[in-house]
């Protein structure tokens, strides 16, 4: 593919990002201890173990392999626990922003749109927090990609070796985390529903992913039964879908692309779509939004809005509408005060209501810099990712 060298930089920029904002390390929680003391274990020929209560060695069930194994291969040449778990996140971080970027411009053929799905991962606060934490997922995110993006090209191509690399993949990922034999299945259901694919080529491809895929998990599997007397050390649990839930899932999902906001305002999401577009659709686009003095003198007019619109008025029940939908999503105390539409917005959220010269809060007016959606998101996003890498530098 063109173009491949131009996304270089940012997935260097990616790997400099972590090394920066972790000048001591990332951070390590009580399943990183974990990981790092197997790791230790692996490099000194012990095997995949933990410390139990008094002392003694334990085989370790409850956790994949393959995150303490590349640990123990940076303790071999002479890292230590922590310095290798950095140094571990920050070339993950920069490989999954080429890997996506690879994907992108596979998908799509245009450079801008890459480089614009690397930049969006590089400025995320939930992706860098999420490599800045000596823990499985951003290992987990790397196989993930790649086996999406492979079985993908396979399902283009129809060449096997692509899906003997996706099956690899999908192994790869479900030895970093658990939850990864889950690619697995959802590879089988897609080869086996293919309706204009031959039944016997489509058994073949099931085999033949399932087989890569899935039997070095259950050999995993046995290797804990044998030793640990469990093959994974937990139990199989039905949660049912609740509200909670499901906010929990959206809020987990916006998080990944769109800038953080705080609890009153990320209930207001779609609040803020609709008076953004709200302008363009409405074709409203020769409002002024003052009085207006006759050249040759006379009664000073106002201008009235095409279509008789009073705009204030559309502000302030989307604003009220806004809020209602706030209040009942329960993301609003009751005794907050009344917020005005620029504290529901940010200054970029009101660009196009001040191009189209509409009555748009004064402040607006001032603090208004960037007029497109994409320049809104860039500078929300960077804005995000300076509060968090701050806010990391400082509690470090």
């Amino acid at each position: 593919m063109r173009g491949t060298s131009w996304l270089i930089p940012l997935a260097i920029l990616g790997v400099a990002a972590i090394l920066y904002v972790s000048p001591w390390g990332v951070a390590v929680t009580h399943d990183s201890v974990l990981y790092l003391s197997a790791g230790e274990n692996l490099s000194q020929g012990l095997g995949m173990q933990r410390a139990g209560p008094n002392g003694e060695l334990r085989p370790i069930a409850h956790y994949p392999p393959l995150y303490p194994m590349l640990l123990a291969a940076l303790l071999l040449l002479g890292m230590d626990e922590v310095h290798a778990a950095t140094w571990l996140s920050a070339v993950l971080f920069g490989v999954n922003i080429g890997i996506a970027g690879m994907i992108v411009l596979w998908l799509t053929r245009r450079l801008h749109g890459a480089l614009l799905a690397q930049f969006a991962i590089l400025v995320s606060p939930v992706m860098l927090e999420t490599h800045l934490n000596a823990l499985s997922e951003p290992l987990f995110f790397t196989w993930l990609l790649l086996n999406l993006w492979l079985l993908a090209m396979y399902l283009e191509t129809q060449r096997r070796p692509l899906l003997i690399a996706a099956g690899v993949a999908c192994s790869l990922a479900s030895l970093s985390r658990y939850v990864g034999g889950a690619l697995g299945g959802a590879g089988i259901v897609i080869l086996a529903l293919r309706r204009r694919t031959p039944i016997k080529r489509r058994l073949e491809d099931v085999a033949i992913l399932a087989g890569v895929s899935l039997c070095p998990l259950l050999l995993w599997y046995v290797r804990n039964l044998i030793l640990a007397g469990s093959s994974a050390n937990r139990a199989l649990v039905y949660h049912p879908v609740s509200y909670l839930v499901l906010r929990a899932a959206f809020d987990t999902l916006s998080g990944r692309l769109l800038p953080e906001q705080s609890s009153d305002q990320s209930s207001a999401l779609a609040g803020q779509c609709v008076l953004r577009r709200l302008p363009c659709s409405l074709g409203i686009g020769g409002v002024t939004p003052d009085r207006v003095q006759p050249s040759g003198g006379g009664r000073i007019r106002e201008k009235v809005p095409p279509m008789g619109l009073d705009l204030e008025s559309v502000h302030r029940h989307l604003h009220r509408g806004c809020r209602l939908l706030a209040g009942f999503l329960g993301c609003l105390d009751e005794d907050r005060r009344s917020h005005s539409v620029s504290d529901l917005l940010s200054p970029c959220d009101l660009c196009p209501w001040v191009r189209l010269g509409t009555r748009a809060p004064r402040e607006a007016h001032r603090h208004c810099v960037l007029r497109s959606p994409c320049g809104h998101l860039c500078y929300s996003q960077l804005a995000a990712f300076g509060r968090h890498s701050l806010e990391w530098k400082r509690i470090q």
